[in-house]
């Protein structure tokens, strides 16, 4: 689960390094797809992680 946490962090940061490359040749409209698209896999890697991190909390100090 850790692996596909980190593989959406790093998408997200690619997309995020990538948007800047992107704004100078193709516009401003692709720059803010890439950088939403950054945003959405950055925010599903934090929800993922609180998920993980929720669930190895209660199986290992509260034993649920």
């Amino acid at each position: 689960m850790l692996i596909v946490i980190f593989i959406l962090f790093g998408i997200g940061i690619g997309l995020f390094i990538l948007s800047f490359f992107l704004a100078e040749n193709e516009g401003l409209a692709y720059k803010t797809i890439s950088r939403g698209f950054s945003a959405l896999f950055v925010s599903l890697g934090i929800l993922a992680l609180m998920g993980y991190l929720i669930n190895f909390i209660s199986s290992h100090y509260l034993n649920i």
